[in-house]
């Protein structure tokens, strides 16, 4: 069964009143024949709303469904999924414009460098002309390296989000030193640790729990080193600071929290703070890029006044 986001918060929220299943659905208007075919065919309320479903959300749906009820489950999984979701979409929508100038200038310059600079060659040549020209052949090399480079890397990506085998085998031997995996992977990993304290489970018999996370993630491989070193006889408090898979504010804020009984409070600190230093990291990513597009359009505007000039300067010559 799949929903729209904003009837999933709302079938929470009715859950939460004390309303049933099969009720809170009637209630959404929301046609319940498909549901009831699947439990009279004895399949569990897990298995209906997981089955054939995929994406982020249904990830963590199909891991807090085994900890907590339906309503609960169901608000810890929107909270983990809009939190995701907003740092990717404020990233997009930031880069879009400056993204789009840089485009802009490059295909101004591959239209001027193949139509108009021959042109003017053919009435107006001379070591001025030839410099410019230069440089502007140069600028167009580097800005098509720099966008096959990310076509190929997008490519490469893609590839191998789709071949299991090659992901696993690309966190195992790049994961470590991607920082951006590990300050994701302590992020969730304290998600989950809030969500599972909230039910009474330990922070080690959550790492059990946490076992049931998506394989075929940099995630799971964390979670089965902690828990492999864990069954070792190391000490838990070891096992993070030890850990190659979580950031350093983690494996810094996280056995301070332990020690000190508080490790909700720490837990919910850290989130805190990754959420800032993720801010802060996509306003300096969009800054940058910017900076980038409008340097281009400048050196641009520079090349063609430059080069707008080269007729007139030949004919003062002449005159």
């Amino acid at each position: 069964m799949r929903l729209h986001k904003e009837q999933y918060h709302f079938l929470s929220l009715l859950l939460k009143q004390g309303y049933s299943l099969l009720e809170c659905l009637k209630i959404l208007q929301i046609d319940i024949t498909l549901m009831q075919c699947a439990i009279e065919e004895g399949k569990t309320i897990h298995e209906i709303f997981i089955q054939g479903n995929k994406g982020k959300f249904y990830e963590h749906l199909k891991f807090f469904l085994t900890v907590q009820d339906v309503g609960s489950a169901i608000e810890a999984s929107l909270r983990m999924d809009d939190f995701e979701k907003g740092v990717i979409q404020k990233l997009v929508k930031s880069l879009i414009y400056p993204i789009f100038i840089l485009l802009f200038s490059y295909v101004l310059l591959c239209f001027f460098t193949q139509f108009i600079i021959p042109q003017m060659l053919v009435s107006f040549s001379n070591d001025s002309s030839l410099f410019l020209i230069k440089i502007i052949h140069s600028v167009q090399q580097i800005l098509t390296y720099l966008m096959l480079g990310s076509g190929v890397g997008s490519i490469v990506f893609l590839c191998v989000q789709y071949k299991s085998t090659w992901k696993i085998t690309l966190y195992k031997t790049f994961g470590t030193y991607m920082f951006l995996h590990k300050d994701h992977t302590s992020f969730l990993f304290a998600g989950y640790l809030i969500e599972l304290q909230k039910q009474g489970i330990s922070t080690k018999d959550s790492i059990h729990y946490l076992q049931a996370i998506k394989k075929v993630s940099f995630f799971y491989i964390m979670i089965n080193d902690m828990l492999e070193k864990l069954e070792a006889g190391n000490d838990f408090i070891e096992v993070i600071q030890n850990s190659l898979y979580l950031n350093h504010r983690f494996k810094v804020m996280i056995p301070l929290g332990i020690l000190g009984s508080h490790t909700m409070t720490t837990l919910s600190l850290f989130i805190e703070q990754q959420q800032y230093c993720w801010e802060r990291l996509r306003k300096k990513v969009t800054l940058s890029i910017q900076l980038l597009a409008y340097m281009f359009v400048a050196l641009l505007v520079v090349i063609v006044y430059q080069m707008m000039l080269i007729p007139l300067s030949m004919l003062e010559q002449f005159s």
